[in-house]
């Protein structure tokens, strides 16, 4: 497993920063995916689909209002067919950690991957996502 860890100062307060994050999915995550979406409530289930019906499914393991999100991946779908015979991907995912100082929030991520190869390829993604962020929790 590797891990990609990023961080972001953003001048709006950690409640603005969490609903762009949890409410506004569709602007920030299609960095990733062309289909995205999920309910990021406590045991809710996530996705990033591409074009082809390829990508995967997670489930929000952990969470905690205006702070802290953690959602493991635990279902991989290749043109449309679901698997959850994951091995190389078991314990993947991403964890969103949100912290306030003096109305700037910091946001975090750290994203747990299979292997350097696809922590390289998601590392312009997840500069893209947070840039999104960062622009639409601002405005």
């Amino acid at each position: 497993m590797e891990t990609l860890s990023k961080s972001i100062e953003i001048n709006a307060p950690k409640e603005k920063v969490w609903n762009v994050l949890t409410q506004d999915m569709q602007s920030w995550a299609t960095a990733f995916a062309e289909n995205v979406g999920g309910d990021w409530q406590q045991g809710g289930k996530v996705w990033f689909l591409g074009k082809d019906g390829t990508g995967m499914k997670g489930t929000i393991t952990e969470r905690r209002e205006n702070e802290y999100i953690k959602f493991v991946n635990d279902v991989m779908v290749i043109n449309n067919i679901e698997t959850t015979d994951l091995k190389e991907w078991t314990g993947t995912g991403d964890t969103y950690m949100l912290t306030e100082k003096d109305g700037v929030t910091t946001l975090a991520i750290e994203s747990i991957g299979t292997s350097k190869e696809d922590m390289t390829t998601m590392e312009p993604m997840w500069d893209e996502a947070l840039k999104r962020i960062k622009d639409n929790s601002e405005h």
